[in-house]
């Protein structure tokens, strides 16, 4: 179930992002969408919507808190997505230097991160293949010592 945002434009900011990052962009890399000159386009308005989402983020991240899961998970599906993007769209980095967006927007930076996570093999693991040697145990101690911060419930 989809719960709905407060704010309109942060609603429909999600929304549009959501339909980018799930239908739209998959549906040029499948061959659906053809129009490659509007690909352009549409990469700017996915991107678009993903600052209005971070411009909600910063300004009020109390309403946005349950959504910050599939904002997430989104920006995930975009990651994984964005070579076979990038293939489509040789001019990405002209785009870019048009908009001239702040590197805290790593999502206009698709054509710079070098993902090392093999995708594939990770969706397809199960827990036991999960290799935990390099994290500490927690122990007791641990938890003696923890402090369990909640979020603030936004005031009214």
């Amino acid at each position: 179930m989809i719960m709905m945002i407060e704010n309109s434009t942060s609603q429909s900011a999600l929304e549009n992002y959501r339909y980018g990052v799930t239908e739209v962009l998959p549906g040029y890399i499948s061959g659906r969408f053809v129009d490659l000159e509007a690909l352009t386009d549409e990469i700017a308005l996915v991107l678009d919507s993903r600052d209005a989402l971070a411009k909600s983020l910063a300004e009020s991240l109390g309403l946005m808190q349950p959504y910050l899961d599939e904002i997430d998970q989104l920006d995930q599906q975009l990651l994984q997505i964005k070579d076979n993007l990038l293939q489509l769209t040789p001019a990405y980095a002209v785009f870019r230097h048009q908009v001239r967006p702040p590197r805290s927007q790593w999502w206009y930076y698709l054509d710079e991160i070098v993902s090392v996570t093999d995708w594939q093999k990770l969706e397809t693991m199960t827990d036991e293949e999960i290799d935990y040697s390099d994290i500490p145990p927690l122990d007791d101690d641990f938890f003696a010592r923890a402090t369990l911060w909640l979020p603030q419930q936004p005031s009214a």
